[in-house]
């Protein structure tokens, strides 16, 4: 500042006090909501590691037929249908990752507006919980999406789920269209479910334009299992 000058706001910034809301605000989906409804049932069963048999219920049974209360026969009638099915108990893990320095630097008040890894988590519940609900968004294959173009690293998927089953920093596994053959994996960069219906990764396993390709949950230890994805 020239001597004699009147002193301007650019002088005084370093004696104002900078503002931070103390609030963080979330700012991408994270919804769970059928997991929740299922949850709320309360119907829960504690199971070995061999396989579960639920009783069904599958067709109903009975004829409904007009007769003649005057000496008519009712007819032959049918009963209900039963059947079972079986389900075999799967094991999902969601890793978080927090380095010690993060605790150190954000376990007060008077360092940050909430402590970090008590946060993270909260969030990583959170996550997993819309993890889960997407798979429940599936036919039970662990196929989160169908690639039906390619452009580099952005795959361009089908609808009707198209790049909703998906969030920014997912690791993904890509099968051929009879899932018999891994392309590799990758992880998430960006995704647009709204619009595009497109997913970025950072770096695209070998695919062929013209084939229909699947990606499937997870990467590394996960490998793909008729009807569900296992995750060791």
């Amino acid at each position: 500042m020239p001597i004699g000058a009147a002193q301007n706001v650019t002088d005084s910034l370093a004696a104002q006090l900078e503002k931070v809301r103390d609030v963080l605000s979330l700012m991408y989906e994270r919804d769970d909501e059928l997991l929740g409804l299922i949850q709320k049932r309360g119907d829960i069963e504690y199971v070995s590691a061999r396989l579960m048999r639920i009783p069904l219920q599958i067709t109903p049974g009975g004829r409904g037929q007009q007769y003649s209360p005057d000496g008519g026969a009712v007819g032959r009638g049918s009963a209900t249908l039963y059947d079972v099915a079986q389900v075999t108990p799967f094991y999902w893990s969601f890793p978080i990752e927090i380095n010690t320095q993060v605790r150190y630097t954000t376990d007060s008040k008077e360092k940050a507006v909430e402590s970090v890894v008590k946060r993270e988590v909260a969030n990583g519940m959170a996550q997993f919980r819309a993890f889960l609900n997407k798979l429940l968004q599936t036919n039970g294959n662990g196929v989160l999406g169908t690639i039906n173009n390619v452009s580099g690293t952005t795959y361009t998927m089908a609808v009707p789920n198209g790049a909703a089953l998906v969030y920014k920093g997912q690791q993904i596994q890509v099968y051929d269209s009879t899932f018999t053959i891994n392309r590799g994996s990758a992880n998430v960069t960006q995704a647009d479910p709204v619009t595009a219906q497109t997913i970025t990764v950072d770096a695209s396993p070998r695919l062929a334009r013209q084939t229909a390709f699947h990606f499937v949950v997870g990467a590394g230890r996960c490998a793909l299992v008729p009807w569900h994805a296992s995750c060791g």
